[in-house]
């Protein structure tokens, strides 16, 4: 992008909120053009030679411009110490040191000879040396089976966490019965190693404070509770439907009121439509009818008895079935009160479209 274009961009700018400028690497006429003006820069690095040249050309540039900033470090682990080093000597803090996803960085150490254990003890090794304390965030993890079909790296991982002295482990994911089996199944090698945290919906009483402060800093009221309750119902209190909603009504100039919460909705739904059917088309056809199911009926309590099993034209044996394999891939989840439910609003607006 061209400095011109940059700063036409930049007059765009709503100087009220919190604007994250991204500019490319390096230091050339872009970059300067991006950060000119800035608060704060964040410098993302990596700990190779490359990224150490990088990162000494961009820190010259905001010292002589007097741009405070940060450095994160990003792939930790995979490189040498150079780029710690250097950020040591020059009284840098490091804000974050990240790794890759769980996914790409232990299929690129298994394809590359390199083990698993000897993967996460360089980390931990690493902290240590910085005399630093240091979270492994693994999110989406239930996806490690798909790198290689044993529990051979779980093992490794779970060596590396009960020797690590500075690293505290996190694993996380989005498919709760995957995640749960790898916890939960005494043949698995994370079974028992560590403390479960479900992190179930936020209740609605959560939201009308946070949804209230946004609608203020807009319109500079608060919304009726009621049209609230609109859209924690349409969005099943389902924290990114209930952010994506928002961002949509939040672009009126006014107030919303019932109907602009509605079609918002409808219009998204609308655009998702196409790439909602594709993958229902991967399912088996007792899984799309169970689902347009209880997508009618919202929420079933009882889907396996014979009165289910008569209104949906559907044997109790090929309900078991199709129940079991929607739960597994997460399609329909079951709440705290035993009740079955689709797990995504979205789908359910589009099976009931």
């Amino acid at each position: 992008m061209s400095p011109p274009l940059i700063r036409a961009v930049k007059k765009q700018m709503n100087l009220n909120r919190i604007v994250i400028i991204d500019a490319p690497p390096g230091t050339s006429c872009p970059v300067i053009e991006a950060i000119k003006g800035s608060d704060f820069c964040v410098l993302v690095t990596e700990p190779t030679p490359f990224g150490l040249n990088d990162l000494i050309l961009a820190v010259e540039v905001l010292r002589k411009r007097g741009i405070p900033f940060g450095v994160v470090i990003n792939r930790a682990g995979l490189g040498d110490e150079k780029v710690a080093t250097y950020c040591q000597e020059e009284n840098i803090p490091v804000d974050l040191i990240v790794g890759t996803s769980i996914g790409a960085l232990l299929g690129g150490a298994y394809a590359s000879g390199i083990t698993s254990d000897g993967l996460v003890e360089k980390l931990d090794d690493y902290v240590v040396k910085s005399k630093k304390e240091a979270v492994l965030f693994m999110d989406e993890f239930q996806t490690i089976a798909e790198v290689v079909n044993n529990n051979s790296i779980e093992a490794a991982i779970r060596e590396a966490a009960q020797k690590a002295k500075a690293v505290c482990y996190v694993f996380s994911g989005s498919n709760r019965h995957l995640i749960e089996s790898m916890f939960n199944d005494r043949n698995r090698p994370f079974y028992n190693l560590c403390d479960q945290l479900t992190l179930n919906r936020i209740d609605s009483k959560h939201y009308i404070p946070y949804i209230n402060k946004a609608a203020k800093a807009k319109w500079d009221q608060e919304l009726p509770v009621s049209l609230i309750e609109i859209i924690l119902s349409i969005t099943d209190c389902h924290s990114y439907y209930v952010n994506k909603l928002c961002s949509i009504i939040w672009r009126n100039t006014q107030i919303p009121i019932t109907e602009d919460i509605e079609n918002a909705w409808a219009q998204y739904v609308d655009e998702s439509t196409s790439r909602v059917e594709q993958e229902l088309s991967l399912l088996t056809l007792n899984q799309r009818k169970l689902l347009l199911n209880l997508a009618i009926s919202h929420v079933i309590k009882e889907p396996f008895g014979q009165e289910c099993a008569l209104l949906w034209g559907m044997s109790s044996t090929s309900i078991h079935r199709a129940m079991e394999a929607l739960l597994v891939r997460d399609y329909v989840f079951v709440d705290q009160s035993g009740a079955y439910k689709i797990l995504d609003p979205l789908f359910r607006s589009v099976l009931n479209s």
